[in-house]
């Protein structure tokens, strides 16, 4: 609720990036996933040179997956893995890539990923 009354009350506050993430993670712990969503892709769009940029990406992807939107999950893992390769992230973001590349029958894409990881 804190969260809410900060980002309707001071949309303009150099703080809102703050506080839409700190509400994106709550919600997104309380397996709030649609309000998670909704409050990572505002985040993307308000906010696209974040520098937490690689953990919105990230935490969004994983949102993403839990309701079941697979193909935008994966945009998420993409732009975190081909633009914040220093990322505490970026590792298990190209697993997560090259699992997905196996799932869907695609070896060598998922062995490339797999190589440039190593």
């Amino acid at each position: 609720e804190m969260y809410r009354r900060l980002i309707d009350r001071h949309a303009t506050s150099p703080r809102l990036a703050a506080a839409l993430l700190g509400a994106a993670r709550l919600e997104d712990r309380l397996k709030h996933h649609e309000a998670a969503a909704r409050l990572y892709e505002r985040l993307a769009k308000e906010f696209p040179k974040l520098p937490e940029r690689d953990v919105v990406l990230y935490n969004r992807g994983w949102v993403l997956r839990e309701l079941g939107q697979t193909a935008e999950a994966d945009r998420q893992f993409e732009e975190l893995h081909a633009k914040h390769p220093q990322s505490r992230y970026w590792p298990d973001t190209v697993y997560r890539l090259a699992e997905r590349a196996l799932k869907s029958g695609d070896r060598q894409r998922a062995k490339k990923l797999l190589d440039r990881a190593a």
